[in-house]
């Protein structure tokens, strides 16, 4: 999300905000974090669009007998945000969940950027920390997406997948301009400031498998009640459900 911001700030040239307040963000490039009025393009949240009341079928999380009770329990607090708006920006839970976990745990340093850290292989697979973020982080994947993309909601909906961002950066960025309405010229220029912006990427390593078994089960098996959610609509085309499965990854090796 930290890597779309920018990209749309480059594009523009008009500030995005967040709900959020980082202050290594607000010194490093975004100087509206922490703003969410009408004064920025764009404002960053986690937050689901409603308060949680999913009717999704997901399979039961690891530590309960239920499923969709506890999965609506883990928004029940929050708030509905008043977007007119939202660019729904969603990612292989694969991935996300390895970038999260690496954001959470890289910093130290007031200096540190954890945006783009990663930490020691010895902190994924059987490790219990990392056992519990998964746990706990690939239900609330597929809930924001019910949330945002099949509920009933007063706001308009961009669905923009972030690996179709990586394939095609200025033609997702153009559909994110539109979205917003704002009038752009000179694509070339646009596209030279696109290709040039490669902060908060975080660069990929050598190849690991941060997975158990049991954990790419798992997350295999929420990918895969997604699939069947959205089978049918127009948002199925436009995410790589598919790919996102684990036996279609190819940049991960499968041990264990």
């Amino acid at each position: 999300n930290t890597w779309v911001r920018g990209l749309l700030q480059r594009a523009t040239g008009v500030c995005t905000g967040s709900v959020y307040c980082d202050s290594w963000l607000r010194t490093h490039g975004f100087p509206a974090e922490g703003v969410r009025s009408g004064a920025v393009l764009v404002t960053k949240t986690h937050y689901p669009s409603v308060k949680a009341e999913s009717q999704i079928e997901c399979p039961p999380p690891l530590w309960s007998t239920g499923g969709e009770e506890d999965i609506q329990m883990l928004y029940r607090d929050y708030e509905s945000p008043r977007w007119g708006s939202v660019i729904f920006v969603v990612r292989n839970p694969f991935d996300a969940m390895v970038s999260e976990f690496n954001r959470l745990n890289s910093g130290g340093a007031v200096d540190n950027n954890t945006h783009v850290d990663s930490i020691d292989e010895k902190h994924f697979g059987y490790s219990y920390p990392w056992q519990m973020f998964v746990r706990d982080e690939i239900p609330k994947w597929t809930a924001m997406i019910s949330n945002y993309l099949l509920q009933d909601s007063p706001h308009r909906v961009l669905c923009v997948a972030f690996e179709n961002i990586k394939e095609d950066l200025l033609g997702e960025v153009k559909r994110m301009l539109d979205f917003l309405s704002i009038e752009y010229s000179d694509e070339e220029l646009i596209e030279r400031l696109l290709q040039d912006f490669t902060t908060f990427r975080r660069s990929r390593k050598e190849v690991f498998d941060h997975y158990t078994y049991e954990q790419r089960a798992l997350v295999n098996a929420f990918i895969s009640s997604v699939m069947s959610l959205l089978e049918g609509t127009p948002i199925a085309e436009q995410i790589p459900l598919d790919s996102y499965l684990f036996r279609s990854h190819p940049e991960s090796q499968m041990t264990g």
